[in-house]
């Protein structure tokens, strides 16, 4: 993608300064418009925020903690996560347990939304939704179905619950824990 923008923009420099004035203007503006379009919304809300088109800097805890498991973990490690916040699989590049969100993709697989469903079902969610009910339903759950599951790493959230062990790490927000280390009870303040 990035190869295309450049010849791209390359291009209409040419053209650019081989143009009357008003025909300068159109191809700025037309370069503009392909470089926003093509980066997509979240750069146009980062250059309203923050002036800049890139943003190297993290932003969230829940970004600080998907950095971490991507530098600590195993790339093949399973992690669970809470089921009421999505994108970690974004900067951790780990595979998850599943979200709540996660059901929509699989409305077109007979075979996955069912599996999809079992595990909603064992971290105790039902029907019909109850939001407000996850946080509290996932600290219930979690390390039960981690263990059942064979799941090594348990995310929690630090305003809900925390086992009475230390965690491998944590920031403002949330603490990760290894599994084999947790007590057999579920997580407690």
């Amino acid at each position: 993608r990035m190869i295309v923008l450049v010849g791209l923009a390359l291009l209409l420099v040419y053209l650019f300064w081989r143009q009357p004035v008003h025909w300068q203007r159109i191809y700025l503006a037309g370069t503009l418009a392909a470089v926003l379009l093509v980066t997509g919304e979240k750069t146009v809300e980062r250059i309203a925020e923050t002036g800049r088109i890139f943003d190297t800097t993290l932003t969230t805890p829940w970004e600080d903690m998907q950095v971490w498991c991507a530098q600590n973990t195993p790339t093949d490690a399973l992690l669970m996560t809470p089921i009421y916040i999505e994108g970690f699989r974004s900067f951790s590049k780990r595979p998850i347990y599943g979200t709540y969100k996660d059901g929509a993709p699989h409305n077109y697989s007979r075979k996955t939304i069912f599996r999809w469903w079992a595990r909603m079902q064992a971290l105790g969610l039902s029907l019909p939704w109850n939001r407000a009910a996850f946080p509290s339903l996932y600290h219930q759950h979690a390390l039960s179905v981690a263990r059942e599951n064979n799941i090594r790493f348990v995310i929690y959230e630090k305003s809900i619950a925390l086992p009475p062990v230390a965690p491998l790490y944590e920031n403002q927000q949330f603490a990760i824990f290894e599994t084999p280390a947790l007590p057999d009870s579920s997580a407690t303040n």
